[in-house]
């Protein structure tokens, strides 16, 4: 490929504190098999070397652009990157994590084949140890999407809603000023939300292009940042909500808006909170004290408000006598419950 016949790519690289990895990530990214990129290393005020070690390859690869965050956190040093990037496209990758070598070239070709608002490719997990070797690699996003598919809600929660497996459209980015939350966990979550309710097409590409680093001390299961991150899946859903609010496309989105505070709301109070009803008190105080959606007439909605946690049969909640029998309406199932056996059935409405 020559470096002039194909539209720039901006790889925006958030770093802090890498020194053990970055060589590893930027050898991926200046490897690639498409050579038009600009590489924008952006450092957060990092204390060891990530910064000289980016330097040292700057003086062989003019491509690479290292900058000092402007902004609060990972969304804030993404978001730096978003503001210097001159790219007609634009890819995430974390600083400790790889690319394959065709990463881009794959990506741009289904640009200039199928005309899609956005390329998604699979992803591996991988736990590393010292010699940095993969060990135990599987797939974290392995879905029968493939090809270009028109956008609707049950492909906006079959894709993982990380910003690194992904090339965006610039201009779109642009058009709408998508940006990340910056004093909030769950910011890469509330980045695609905002990306996805502004695009018709995706194109799914069917192979494993993006390898992320699974570290050992990775985990959401401490007490206090369980807490901060409830605190900021509400921070996240206002700002998504402002974004729509700000682009006036808010009454249009809020059917699909509505399934995504559901969801969000019940996956992190099964998976991460053990079904601790305190912690749905901050989404209830948000719905509640929001004049958009405290309005609503939706089942959902008014049963937040009133804090009848148990009426919603997603955050899976029963109350003694409805372990014996109980029918509830979820999102788009049926939920029976007879002397402790629970069933669910589909039943496609959104109610």
């Amino acid at each position: 490929m020559t470096d002039n016949k194909y539209p720039l790519v901006s790889v925006i690289v958030p770093m802090h504190n890498a020194e053990l990895y970055i060589k590893k990530c930027l050898e991926s990214v200046i490897n690639q098999t498409y050579k038009n990129l600009e590489i924008l290393c952006i450092d957060d005020r990092s204390t060891d070397n990530t910064s000289q070690i980016v330097q040292e390859f700057a003086k062989k690869d003019s491509r690479i652009i290292l900058k000092i965050s402007e902004g609060k956190f990972i969304g804030g040093t993404r978001n730096t990157g978003l503001k210097y990037a001159t790219g007609e496209y634009v890819l995430f990758i974390d600083c400790d994590d790889w690319l394959l070598e065709n990463t881009c070239e794959a990506s741009i070709e289904k640009y200039h084949l199928y005309k899609p608002d956005l390329v998604v490719y699979y992803a591996k997990e991988f736990f590393m140890d010292k010699d940095e070797s993969a060990k135990n690699n599987k797939s974290i996003f392995s879905i029968t999407l493939k090809g270009l598919q028109e956008i609707d809600d049950k492909k906006r929660f079959a894709t993982i809603n990380t910003p690194w497996n992904k090339m965006y459209k610039k201009s779109i980015i642009d058009k709408y000023n998508i940006r990340f939350i910056e004093d909030a966990n769950l910011e890469d979550v509330g980045f695609w939300w905002k990306y996805n309710q502004v695009i018709k097409t995706v194109y799914y590409i069917d192979e494993y292009l993006y390898m992320y680093r699974k570290h050992p001390n990775n985990t959401i299961k401490q007490a206090n940042y369980k807490a901060s991150l409830f605190n900021d899946s509400v921070k996240m859903m206002a700002d998504v909500l402002d974004f729509l609010q700000n682009n006036n496309i808010a009454e249009a989105c809020m059917p699909s808006y509505l399934l995504f505070v559901n969801y969000s709301v019940q996956d992190l109070f099964k998976r991460t909170f053990n079904k601790d009803i305190k912690y749905l008190k901050n989404v209830s105080d948000f719905i509640r004290n929001n004049e958009t959606l405290s309005k609503l007439n939706n089942k959902f909605i008014q049963n937040m408000i009133k804090e009848d946690f148990y009426k919603i049969p997603e955050f899976g909640l029963y109350k003694p006598h409805e372990y014996i029998f109980s029918i509830k309406r979820g999102i788009d199932r049926l939920y029976l419950t007879v002397f402790g056996i629970k069933l669910k059935f589909k039943c496609y409405k959104v109610s």
